[in-house]
């Protein structure tokens, strides 16, 4: 933010504008999707402006190493979906990996998250296994096998809901079925009761809470800490803190900004082993998305697209060597 002027009130004006921000409550749907029209309007009508201007635009891109061109703000308002296929022999099965990035990792988030696959994981289930049916051929042979799972991934500093299919059907057609059930998954979470939402809290709380089974899962939860970088080793105890205080509206919310496929800010990445004795059709990538990236190369989306910053730590150390000067 700039601000500019001549006159004694300019701080005062300042002040205001930011305890303003400091106290601005979320927008409302309809209003975000109102800014962020308005907002796109004036990015998509770049090319309607005098043609000096547009000069200057675009000189200050290539002698600046901090700039974007418009094509870029152009592609950022959209949500983002990338693919990555590749081709193997000798396995009867195809798979799919379906992740969905859902932010940087904070208790809140993580909570969030969690009490979010607590709700939908029997839906998902009973959505791919039982309702579609899928891999049925592949349970007839005992050669072959069907999987189902569904869960969090936590990397780093970010995190995501997946699901991971093997079956007999091309890739494409379960990631339909993927979609096809998210999709619904808005009205589920409406239609809930708070009843149901509390038992789904009280469920996950019970499970956060239990005591390490053994020396080695005790070992495990600490050490997955250290290697991380976190060293949040009390993160079920202020998980479970953070669920006393979550109510249905804070899933819902969550659910629209990362999950839904007509989020504007989803971000998705799905990665597809197709079996060389796939014979069945490709029924296409699901089109919930306007555009999708195709990788052609699995370093592409590091190489090309910014990654996360550095992992903060939950509680800071400092080495008992700090400041010592050692002569070797």
């Amino acid at each position: 933010l700039l601000f500019s002027g001549f006159t004694h009130k300019l701080k005062t004006f300042v002040q205001e504008i930011v305890t303003q921000l400091v106290d601005y409550c979320e927008p409302k749907t309809d209003r975000f999707e109102c800014i962020r029209e308005k907002i796109s309007q004036n990015i998509t009508n770049f090319s309607l402006k005098p043609t000096h201007h547009q000069a200057c635009t675009y000189l200050t891109n290539i002698t600046l190493h901090h700039s974007w061109i418009i094509d870029d703000f152009i592609q950022a308002l959209k949500d983002s979906s990338f693919l990555y296929q590749r081709y193997i022999s000798g396995q009867p099965a195809s798979a799919i990996y379906y992740y969905l990035q859902c932010g940087e990792q904070s208790t809140l988030n993580n909570t969030l998250l969690h009490l979010f696959y607590q709700i939908v994981r029997g839906p998902i289930f009973d959505k791919l296994h039982t309702e579609q049916q899928l891999g049925e051929e592949l349970l007839l042979s005992m050669e072959r096998s069907y999987v189902v799972q569904a869960g969090l991934r936590r990397s780093n500093k970010l995190q995501g809901f997946r699901i991971l299919v093997q079956s007999s059907y091309h890739p494409n057609k379960i990631d339909k079925c993927i979609e096809e059930f998210l999709l619904t998954v808005n009205k589920l979470l409406e239609d809930m009761s708070d009843e149901e939402f509390n038992v789904h809290v009280r469920s996950l709380m019970t499970h956060l809470l239990e005591k390490p089974k053994g020396m080695q899962d005790r070992f495990g939860r600490l050490w997955s800490e250290i290697a991380c970088g976190h060293y949040n080793f009390k993160r079920n105890v202020h998980a479970v803190s953070v669920l006393k205080s979550l109510r249905k509206n804070n899933i819902i919310n969550f659910f629209k900004e990362y999950i839904d496929p007509s989020s504007c800010t989803r971000r998705k990445l799905v990665v597809q082993i197709i079996s060389s004795e796939e014979h069945l059709c490709d029924s296409g990538f699901s089109n919930h998305s306007k555009k999708v990236v195709v990788l052609k190369n699995h370093t592409e989306l590091k190489r090309y697209y910014p990654l996360s910053s550095l992992t903060k730590p939950f509680m800071m150390f400092t080495s008992k060597y700090e400041g010592i000067s050692l002569r070797f």
